[in-house]
């Protein structure tokens, strides 16, 4: 089952702005890429999307390498509150976000497990710098049998939905591919505004 979020700019436009970056390409994964890490890396706080000055997002770590964020959308006569769970994992050295997309996909039926994930490119106490997923890489990755998953192209996007097992699909990515498996010519900034240091 390809998942479909209802609305990009709601599932991302709290963390990541996805509609700005990658147009309507997308890839999300059955299992998160990375393992777990015990700290979210950055921590918790309130943070700005550099660009979207609209777009505030405040991140609350739960342990574990869990984090939940929250941020505001208005419907046109109140404020709706969406929230969306995460992961922070590692692999290679390399950390990544790992969005639990479930709740956005258009149907009401049983929702498998599917994470959309960020390369953390790098962190400190007021920046965090990500880099989404080349969705045609991914794509052709699927089509050619390296990757197992489904691949939707209409309507002008490519929507990839992997279901390749944890170490297939960590295997896949790699690090020295970075310039091929992620956009790093438009680059997703947040600046921390509030928090936890």
């Amino acid at each position: 089952m390809l998942v479909r979020p209802r609305s990009l700019w709601t599932v991302m436009a709290m963390v990541l702005t996805l509609g700005s970056v990658a147009g309507c390409h997308y890839v999300s994964s059955q299992h998160p890429v990375g393992a777990p890490v015990e700290d979210t890396p950055g921590n918790g706080g309130v943070w700005q999307i550099v660009g979207e000055e609209d777009s505030i997002v405040a991140i609350t770590a739960t342990g574990d390498g869990r984090f939940i964020m929250g941020g505001l959308d208005w419907d046109g006569e109140v404020f709706q509150v969406n929230n969306i769970d995460g992961i922070a994992t590692k692999e290679d050295g390399v950390y990544y976000l790992n969005l639990d997309i479930r709740d956005f996909e258009d149907d009401g039926e049983d929702k498998p497990l599917a994470y959309y994930f960020v390369r953390v490119l790098s962190i400190d106490d007021t920046t965090l710098v990500l880099a989404h997923p080349n969705a045609e890489v991914f794509a052709e990755a699927v089509e050619a049998g390296q990757l197992e998953g489904s691949v939707d192209r209409s309507d002008n996007q490519v929507a990839v939905q992997l279901t390749s097992e944890p170490a297939e699909l960590n295997d896949f990515i790699d690090p020295d591919q970075i310039h091929r498996q992620f956009h790093l010519d438009e680059l997703m900034i947040l600046r921390k505004l509030s928090g936890d240091d």
